[in-house]
């Protein structure tokens, strides 16, 4: 579109518009984007952990090895979990603030 535009303008003899600074992008994610993205993410990445280690404490037949895993275990996706809320209540707050 912008060469068409300085064509356009050339073959007319007028001046040249202004180059534009920044090429716009078919992936030019915002933060409001990207915090949702990641927050999704994390979320998603920490509640599988916790489903699959729940699965493995749950089943001892799908445990192989010779001692017994800590039922404890299962809340190893929380941390992670946490972080993928976080990333939403920022970008819930921007969204309403934003309004």
């Amino acid at each position: 579109m912008v060469h068409r535009e300085r064509l356009a303008a050339l073959e007319k003899g007028a001046d040249l518009p202004p180059w534009p600074d920044e090429s716009p992008s078919r992936f030019d994610f915002g933060l409001d984007s990207l915090l949702l993205l990641s927050g999704l993410i994390w979320l998603a990445i920490g509640l599988g952990g916790m489903f699959a280690s729940w699965i493995i404490v749950s089943h001892p037949m799908i445990q192989r090895i010779p001692d017994a895993v800590p039922p404890s275990i299962a809340l190893i996706g929380v941390p992670v979990a946490l972080i993928g809320v976080a990333h939403l209540i920022v970008y819930g707050v921007r969204r309403r603030g934003s309004r």
